[in-house]
């Protein structure tokens, strides 16, 4: 989400299994920046979100 002016944004991931939502104030608006902030905060999840299901 772009904040009013285009001078802010946020980034936001919810997971649908457990209803999850983390929502991310990002410093830039470039894949770099939104790659970075969602990486760390997802770094910091409990195992149980990480488990990695095959499909």
């Amino acid at each position: 989400m772009i904040g009013k002016n285009q001078k802010s944004a946020i980034g936001t991931i919810v997971e649908r299994k457990f209803r999850y939502t983390i929502i991310v104030k990002l410093k830039a608006k470039n894949s770099k920046e939104v790659a970075k902030m969602f990486s760390k905060h997802l770094n910091k999840l409990n195992p149980l979100f990480k488990k990695n299901n095959d499909l």
